[in-house]
């Protein structure tokens, strides 16, 4: 664990407070022992809001370039870290190229634990060794909880050409 200062901020009359440090050392707010009381911890110079869900994080997703023999890998980047457990659904949608044929079908939940700000989705791209024009398919991200999405597709576009080389 990092060494932090911390600076605590009395509130109530009876000057009695307990005082929770959270793991990442963010923000911690209890009640007093045995009075109206309570203490506010937060790192000198640093955010006083990353325990707090306002503002709330966002999600975004990115977009990929594959050719046939590679597989799609796209960022689920959450906007800042968090002292809760943030989640989001994710699924892929069929645009010009289609699953089961271009690639495999995809869906589940992404779950970011306490301080964590990115997680990858790997979906399988077929290759059918048919030249074609480049084709596309999306990622939709969706119900989020304890936070919201920004952008919520990221574009797969898989080349029908080989690289060069």
């Amino acid at each position: 664990m990092r060494s932090t200062t911390y600076k605590t901020t009395h509130l109530g009359r009876s000057g009695r407070s307990a005082v929770r440090l959270t793991a990442i050392g963010a923000l911690a707010l209890a009640a007093g022992l045995g009075g109206s009381s309570a203490a506010l911890a937060a790192p000198v110079g640093g955010p006083t809001d990353i325990c707090s869900p306002h503002p709330k994080r966002s999600f975004s997703i990115s977009d990929d370039f594959v050719y046939e023999h590679q597989n799609a890998s796209l960022s689920v980047k959450l906007s800042g870290p968090a002292c809760y457990t943030v989640k989001v659904d994710f699924a892929t949608a069929n645009g010009s190229a289609k699953a089961g044929s271009d690639y495999v079908a995809k869906s589940g939940t992404l779950t970011f634990a306490p301080g964590t700000t990115q997680k990858n989705i790997v979906v399988d791209v077929i290759d059918d060794a048919v030249s074609e024009p480049n084709e596309t398919f999306t990622v939709v991200l969706s119900n989020p909880v304890a936070a919201n999405i920004s952008d919520s597709l990221g574009k797969v576009t898989i080349s029908g050409l080989e690289p060069a080389g």
